[in-house]
Order: C-alpha cells, then structure tokens, then sequence
C-alpha cells in the first residue's frame, strides 16, 4: 500500500527518525512533498505500482494509503481520480468503496480531512510529540 504522513511545515522527515529507517528499510523512493496551510504532506506510492497515490489539482488534494476500489474502477488510479472528483463535487459516497484505504483531502489548502474504511483496516497513527500523522 502507499504511504502518506502528514507533518508540521516546520519538521521533516529526518525528525521523525523511526519512520524514515522504516521507510528505507521497505525500499521507497523519494517522496512527492505537498505543502497545506502550515502543513507538509509526504506521499509514497506502492512498491510494485509506478503510479501516483496522489493527485493535486487547482488547490484541491488526495493522498491515497491503501487500496480502495470506487464505483468499480480497473486499476487504483481510476478508482483514485473518480474519489476525487466525488469529494470535489460533494458526492463522496462511502458505499461505493471496496477495500482498505486511509484518504488525506483538501478541498483547499486551509482544510484537511482523514477518512478511513468502514472496517477501520487502514490505520492512522498519531505522535503528539514530534506532531505528526501517518498511515
């Protein structure tokens, strides 16, 4: 599954030293670095797939832990773009989902929403001290 953890602007991931030696030791390559109020999102995607877990459009994001399967979508990233465009459009329905998933969402760069599967599979960790969120 991909990766995404959610840190103040003013830390980064070096930090954080438990995940990032967990993080090279799974063998993930570079993040793509996305910044939200005094936010800085980390996105990984899976090993095995070479597409984005993300997408950023016109101020609006989604970051993508997991493997969800929308509206019957044939691969991740139709099923990532059509969950998308439901947020965007205010017509996310939790129903059409199959599979485990942790989503990050902003409708704007002053807003962030976590939405995690009806079973709670994915899981949310949460460290207050070196205030930071992952999947």
């Amino acid at each position: 599954m991909g990766i995404f953890i959610i840190t103040k602007k003013n830390h980064d991931l070096d930090s954080i030293s438990s995940h990032r030696l967990l993080l090279e030791h799974l063998g993930l390559s570079q993040p793509f670095i996305h910044e939200l109020a005094e936010y800085k999102v980390y996105s990984w995607s899976k090993i095995k797939l070479n597409e984005p877990q993300f997408i950023v459009r016109n101020g609006a994001s989604l970051f993508v832990s997991g493997t969800p399967v929308y509206k019957g979508a044939e691969n991740i990233s139709i099923s990532i773009e059509r969950i998308f465009e439901d947020l965007l459009n205010d017509n996310w329905d939790y129903r059409n989902v199959r599979g485990n998933y942790v989503f990050c969402y902003s409708p704007n760069p002053e807003s962030i929403r976590l939405y995690v599967d009806q079973a709670g599979i994915g899981n949310l960790y949460f460290d207050k001290h070196q205030e930071y969120i992952s999947t």
